[in-house]
């Protein structure tokens, strides 16, 4: 192994030095010889050992005798670290690439190839979907804007993600600015994993009597999220009676009210809803499956966090107003060439 980190460094220096370049060569032929189990024939790896240690002697004969006897061990102690270090840089450039941090869609955390998290703002989920992505179409979901509108948002999000609800106010400024020209789509992407509060239960039922549903399709997904099945499903209650919008708005802006039935049922007194009738309905098999479907599209669109935008297409997860914005405003310029 000695042998080995010798080439990498008289290799490096002989690019500006061409006395080094014998050297690379007896380090080659020696690594020759250790990678088919021989030893080294050629002294060049005791050469190695002998000006390291030499060097030191001068100074320090005690250390310079222990670093002679276990320079090999050494050795192998730093390609383990490099190969280490190495291996764990590549993990988190690859995160990054695909997720915006270093750790992966569940993790937060410093990550220097993002110093101030700026790029994963957003709530994870751990999907076990390995088919084609799919880009989602509207699946019926409740919307604002002409049908025929030359570009078209849906944004897959979640009522219990903080950056969900930071979103709405977003989105908001961009169709007051473009009104007649976008339609924008709000599909429900629950990060329970279609999974109901194990401490709650649904609305009608306690916990004990009817456990929490799991989906087949996820692996895992952010504690943090309990409750947001039920938040979907209540906002589709509210769509049933005409008022979604009013009713979306009110849990992106009070989201301790989205934690509990009882809150999901205070909104929608507030908006002066059936009140029977949405407690009712907050029960009701049909909506649930509304939310379950939104919650499919997703998954085989590749999601793995809230919120995501698709911009005719373009997928934008957790865009900042700026890149929405401007991927917006590109889709409207390519619809009137």
């Amino acid at each position: 192994m000695l042998c080995f980190l010798a080439l990498i460094a008289c290799a490096i220096l002989a690019v500006f030095s061409a006395r080094f370049r014998p050297l690379v060569k007896e380090a080659i032929a020696c690594v020759l010889r250790r990678v088919t189990l021989r030893k080294c024939t050629t002294g060049f790896d005791k050469q190695v050992k002998t000006a390291l240690a030499g060097r030191l002697m001068r100074t320090h004969p005690r250390a310079a005798k222990l670093l002679y006897r276990r320079m090999e061990m050494l050795a192998w102690i730093f390609v383990v670290v490099t190969t280490a270090s190495t291996a764990y840089v590549a993990y988190g450039s690859y995160n990054y690439y695909h997720y915006g941090n270093c750790y992966g869609p569940l993790a937060k955390g410093f990550c220097i190839f993002d110093p101030s998290g700026a790029h994963s703002q957003y709530s994870g989920i751990l999907t076990r979907y390995r088919g084609p992505k799919t880009v989602p179409d509207d699946g019926g979901a409740p919307s604002i804007g002409p049908l025929n509108a030359a570009v078209t948002i849906i944004e897959f999000g979640c009522y219990t993600c903080p950056y969900t609800r930071k979103s709405d106010s977003v989105v908001g400024d961009l169709l007051r600015k473009d009104q007649g020209a976008i339609r924008f789509v709000y599909r429900q992407f629950p990060l329970d994993g279609l999974q109901d509060d194990p401490d709650q239960g649904i609305c009608s039922e306690p916990a004990h009597e009817r456990p929490p549903p799991s989906h087949s399709l996820v692996a895992a997904t952010e504690s943090s999220q309990a409750g947001a099945t039920r938040a979907a499903i209540a906002a589709y209650c509210a769509h049933a009676q005409g008022r979604f919008w009013d009713y979306h708005h009110l849990l992106c802006a009070r989201p301790d009210e989205a934690a509990s039935c009882d809150g999901l049922i205070r909104l929608a007194r507030g908006l002066g809803l059936d009140e029977t009738g949405f407690a009712r309905c907050l029960d009701d098999p049909a909506e649930r499956a509304k939310v379950q479907a939104d919650f499919e599209a997703g998954i085989r669109a590749g999601l793995y966090g809230t919120p995501t935008f698709f911009v005719n297409g373009v997928e934008l997860v957790a865009p900042s107003k700026e890149v929405l914005e401007s991927t917006l405003t590109r889709a409207l310029e390519a619809s009137h060439p």
